[in-house]
C-alpha cells in the first residue's frame, strides 16, 4: 500500500480529488453574503502649510456587504453540481486504487505460476540430462548410434531454450510488478526509489 500511494496515476487522481472538494466548497461558501471592509488613512487640508498637522489626519472607514439576492438558484445548482462533480472523482480515485490492487495482485500471481513452472522445467531438464548422459555413456561404449546422442543433445538444447524464454517472462512479470507498485514509471522512464 505504500509503494502504491506513490504511483503517479494515484497521486494525479488523489489530486483531482482535492481539487473537486475545494471547488465543492468553493460553491458552497458562493451561497453566503461576503461582508468587505476597507480603511484607508491619510492627510487633509485646504492650506498647504496645514497639511501634515496632527488636526489634518483624516481616516475613512467603508464596507460593502454583497450577496445571492436573486440570483434564480444558479448558485444552489451550481453547488449541487460541483457536490456530484467531487462524488464522481471520487468513484473515479476508487476505481483506481481498486485497479492498481489488482495489477498488482496479477503480477503477484503470475509471479508464483512462473516460479512453480520453472520448478517443474528445471526437475524435467534434469532427467532429460540424465537421460543425454546415459546415451552418451551408452555411445562411448558402442551400444548406442550418434544419431540418437545428437537427437537427445537437440531435446535438451531446446529445453533449455524453453528454460531461456520462461526466465525472460519472469523478468518481464518483474517489471510488470515493479509498475504495478509505482516503483517504476513508464512515464517519465525513469526509476523511482
Amino acid at each position: 500500500s505504500d509503494l502504491l500511494a506513490r504511483r503517479p496515476d494515484l497521486v494525479a487522481a488523489g489530486r483531482r480529488v482535492l481539487a473537486a472538494d475545494w471547488r465543492a466548497v468553493a460553491a458552497d461558501r458562493d451561497l453566503f453574503p461576503r461582508l468587505s471592509l476597507s480603511a484607508s488613512g491619510g492627510y487633509r487640508s485646504n492650506e498647504l502649510a496645514q497639511l501634515f498637522h496632527p488636526e489634518s489626519l483624516v481616516w475613512t472607514l467603508a464596507g460593502n456587504l454583497t450577496g445571492p439576492l436573486l440570483d434564480g438558484g444558479r448558485r444552489r445548482s451550481t453547488l449541487r453540481l460541483r457536490d456530484a462533480q467531487a462524488l464522481e472523482t471520487l468513484c473515479q480515485y476508487r476505481a483506481t486504487v481498486l485497479r492498481a490492487f489488482k495489477e498488482v495482485e496479477q503480477a503477484l500471481a503470475a509471479e508464483e505460476r512462473l516460479v512453480e513452472r520453472a520448478r517443474h522445467l528445471e526437475a524435467a531438464r534434469q532427467a532429460l540430462r540424465q537421460a543425454r548422459d546415459d546415451l552418451d555413456n551408452r555411445y562411448r561404449a558402442g551400444t548406442a548410434d550418434a544419431l540418437g546422442l545428437w537427437a537427445a543433445e537437440r531435446r535438451l538444447i531446446d529445453f533449455d531454450s524453453g528454460l531461456l524464454a520462461l526466465t525472460l517472462a519472469r523478468w518481464d512479470n518483474r517489471v510488470s510488478l515493479a509498475l504495478a507498485l509505482g516503483v517504476l514509471t513508464r512515464a517519465v522512464g525513469t526509476l523511482i526509489f
